[in-house]
């Protein structure tokens, strides 16, 4: 990918821009970049990474080991189950921000919710790291990884090297969902036309909250129903 003209303001004309390397530490310039030449450029790809990352974080926060004592078959849950979560996630995240965009006084109030959606999946770059050591203690513990029991147990009866890979886990964790957030911050201010990342972490947030309240609204929606459909069934 190159830039497209003389005029461009992030480099000089026919630069080379490498996406993939230029957003950790230029996502400004990288997330104008991409919806200056082609906003779907990685974007499947990414989706399908940072599903898979989120598949296998959400397979372990379930404790999907204690119904399913295959590890390959908890992995295969995470590929299908993740790129679909981190998808809807993406969209919701991008509807909500468009919403609140329109709302507040950037210069991007018309906002477009593919440039949103590309903010917010590039924005995620970060979250990948974690899921190379979450390869490791997969690799470490098994099945067990995914089980209540892992959760709740006492860590000083760890092995030396499972502990270490514990707290690095926690540690890369922190790190990179902290650069996450300034980088989605840094390029939905870039989108919606603010000059301070201050405002896009702003509204980043806001939009989380109103997704996490839509999702849990949702699902009152369907649960009570199913509930009261089963209370009338059991008389």
């Amino acid at each position: 990918m190159r830039y497209p003209n003389a005029k461009d303001h992030y480099g000089p004309a026919g630069a080379p821009l490498n996406p993939w390397l230029s957003v950790w530490f230029r996502p400004r310039k990288t997330v104008r970049y991409l919806l200056n030449t082609k906003p779907s450029y990685g974007l499947f790809t990414l989706v399908l990474l940072l599903g898979f990352a989120v598949g296998l974080s959400f397979t372990e926060s379930i404790h999907l080991g204690d119904r399913i004592d295959s590890l390959r078959s908890i992995i295969v849950f995470a590929l299908i189950s993740g790129p679909p979560l981190a998808w809807l996630s993406l969209f919701l995240s991008a509807y909500m921000l468009r919403w609140i965009g329109r709302k507040g006084e950037g210069e991007g109030k018309a906002n477009n919710l593919k440039a949103l959606m590309v903010a917010c999946a590039w924005g995620g770059i970060p979250l990948l790291p974690p899921a190379l050591v979450m390869i490791q203690r997969i690799s470490a513990n098994g099945v067990f990884l995914f089980t209540e029991a892992f959760t709740i147990a006492d860590w000083s009866t760890f092995p030396q090297d499972v502990l270490i890979l514990e707290i690095s886990n926690a540690f890369v964790n922190l790190v990179c969902l902290i650069w996450s957030l300034i980088l989605t911050s840094q390029m939905i201010a870039e989108v919606q036309g603010y000059e301070s990342a201050w405002k896009g972490f702003r509204n980043y947030l806001l939009a989380l909250i109103l997704v996490i309240i839509s999702v849990i609204v949702l699902a009152f929606m369907i649960i009570i129903p199913l509930a009261l459909l089963g209370a009338a069934l059991r008389r």
